[in-house]
């Protein structure tokens, strides 16, 4: 099973080889919002009750609760090339923030191991996060907080 949004990744940016990769949009198709990310890849980023919305659906950006009824996080998008899955999604709260995070399949495809994650902007599409990527307009260090 994947890690929690709130567990701990090491201090590093990502990995020159994996930055290269990410910097090609060509090798990258954005995936419908009508297909599913894993559940692996969803608790990566849920929130703390494992839920995320997706695009268009109703969910909680303010700390203004409805009781605990809507999630807490939305997608989105998410992009996937031959062997990584990038997935932008927003946080809700008292302060109403953007993040990415970044994935790899496991040999055997069964989980998927985290390779990084960041806050950052607000990202239309996947060429506008690798301006953002090559801007270096993340923080790997933001609080991930449940």
């Amino acid at each position: 099973m994947a890690a929690p949004c709130g567990a701990q990744v090491p201090r590093s940016s990502i990995s020159a080889a994996d930055r290269a990769r990410l910097e090609e949009p060509a090798h990258f198709r954005l995936l419908d919002a009508s297909q599913p990310l894993p559940p692996e890849v969803v608790d990566y980023c849920a929130d703390a009750n494992g839920r995320l919305a997706l695009p268009g659906d109703r969910w909680e950006p303010t700390d203004v609760l409805s009781g605990g009824m809507l999630p807490r996080r939305r997608l989105v998008w998410a992009a996937q090339s031959e062997g990584l899955l990038v997935v932008h999604y927003e946080q809700g709260g008292f302060a109403h923030t953007y993040h990415v995070i970044v994935v790899q399949p496991e040999a055997d495809k069964s989980a998927f191991k985290l390779l990084w994650r960041a806050a950052g902007p607000r990202l239309r599409d996947y060429p506008d996060f690798v301006r953002a990527l090559k801007a270096d307009d993340f923080d790997p260090e933001a609080l991930f907080s449940r």
